[in-house]
């Protein structure tokens, strides 16, 4: 059995998406709040106690209690 068409599907216009995200920063802020909240954890050892790197790079997170890097 399929399921419902094109026609009963709701969600997001591509005009209302790229006034969502005008540029990469707000996506990435978006993204984060929605998987962090308020504040940032490792994924690897669970830590807050976590920096942002300078260049990004590797990464643009590093967590010091496991010296692991993440995104």
């Amino acid at each position: 059995m399929s399921g419902p068409g094109k026609s009963h599907r709701t969600g997001l216009t591509l005009v209302q998406l790229m006034d969502m995200f005008p540029d990469e920063a707000a996506a990435r802020d978006w993204f984060e709040a929605a998987r962090w909240g308020d504040r940032r954890a490792c994924p690897f050892c669970g830590s807050t106690e976590t920096v942002a790197v300078a260049s990004g790079k590797p990464m643009p997170y590093h967590c010091p209690a496991c010296r692991k890097y993440f995104s």
